[in-house]
């Protein structure tokens, strides 16, 4: 299970894709057309209403839920036990610049100040861990990464900040 991707990332394997959004669905079946894939299936769908998986696959989802624990407590439920879960999110605020440019950093806090007004949480890469435990997963490892992106490495900047992998009980 792929949560709140819609617009499909990934081709090996057998997919399910899930979103809430019927564009991102739109956009991801044309993709799969396009790409000729078969082991791919788009539904626009609440997320929290399926069965059980034996993986689920979390990217840049949590730090735009309002209640990301309830979220992790939901997802856990959905996995088959001895399923596993591997989440990446963000942290904004570790972000660094060279040079050091104070309009890059009014622009860091803003954007984390709009994502907080809209009920995320731009700093949610640095709770991952007890977020997991509080859910009930067991395993539990978080593994911060940074990022380094300039005009120099552009393959980086699809490159993400933190991930972690859990198992359900």
């Amino acid at each position: 299970m792929v949560a709140g991707r819609g617009d499909g990332g990934s081709t090996a394997g057998r997919f399910i894709s899930v979103d809430v959004s019927a564009d991102s669905i739109g956009r991801a079946r044309r993709r799969v057309a396009n790409a000729g894939l078969a082991n791919v299936n788009s539904y626009q769908a609440d997320l929290f209403a399926l069965a059980s998986f034996d993986h689920a696959f979390v990217c840049f989802v949590l730090e735009h839920l309002a209640q990301p624990a309830r979220a992790l407590q939901i997802l856990r439920t959905m996995l088959k036990p001895g399923g596993t879960i591997t989440i990446i999110e963000g942290d904004h605020g570790s972000a660094l610049f060279y040079p050091d440019s104070l309009a890059a950093h009014a622009a860091i806090e803003c954007q984390m100040e709009l994502q907080r007004r809209a009920g995320g949480d731009a700093l949610i890469g640095r709770r991952l861990y007890p977020l997991l435990v509080d859910a009930g997963y067991s395993s539990v490892e978080v593994s911060p990464r940074m990022i380094y992106v300039d005009a120099s490495r552009p393959e980086g900047r699809r490159c993400r900040s933190s991930s972690s992998r859990e198992h359900a009980p």
